[in-house]
């Protein structure tokens, strides 16, 4: 079986050796043909990987693949998702207001926080979320805020950056994004 990308690049070639006659048909090869494609496109996501490291070489490993293989299927499938900063004044409140945001993260979510001199920056990436699914996931930490402190994101001088992914390169989107938090 031919380990293809989602680009159509070949990258390798698996030979089953051995398989139980019965466990010869349709769904076990269908599972068979989407492991080997998303194990070849983790193959190829690799050297775009690596472009995102090269850009922004504080950016953890785990979160530069999936930006990556996000902003894929965003340009193969137009399945949306983005990235959002949220940048808080390096004091008492908003140490306070961002640990409350890093404990509203959700499961599906993945959350980085790039060291900015004089701010306290987490950077979600949300997957499969278009701008209503940002607009929604913004109104909720506010509105959090808004309960525990009193104060919403001007009041209280939190600054939110949103990058949706799609029309630039995974590391210049990152780049771009993270340059707008030291504004």
């Amino acid at each position: 079986a031919p380990m293809q990308t989602a680009s159509g690049a070949r990258v390798g070639l698996v030979a089953v050796e051995r398989l139980p006659f019965f466990a010869l048909n349709y769904e076990t090869l269908q599972l068979f043909s989407v492991l080997l494609g998303y194990y070849a496109d983790g193959v190829e996501a690799g050297q775009e990987t690596r472009a995102v490291l090269a850009r922004v070489p504080a950016c953890p490993t785990d979160f530069a693949l999936d930006l990556v293989r996000l902003t894929r299927i965003r340009n193969s499938a137009d399945i949306h998702s983005a990235m959002v900063a949220l940048v808080f004044e390096d004091n008492g409140r908003g140490a306070d207001m961002f640990a409350q945001v890093k404990r509203l993260k959700r499961n599906m979510d993945l959350a980085w926080e790039p060291r900015v001199p004089g701010r306290l920056v987490v950077l979600s990436l949300l997957p499969l979320a278009g701008a209503a699914a940002v607009e929604g996931y913004l109104v909720r930490l506010e509105g959090a805020l808004q309960a525990q402190f009193g104060a919403g994101f001007v009041a209280s001088h939190v600054t939110t950056h949103i990058a949706h992914l799609g029309s630039a390169s995974a590391e210049d989107a990152l780049a771009q994004l993270i340059g707008r938090c030291h504004a």
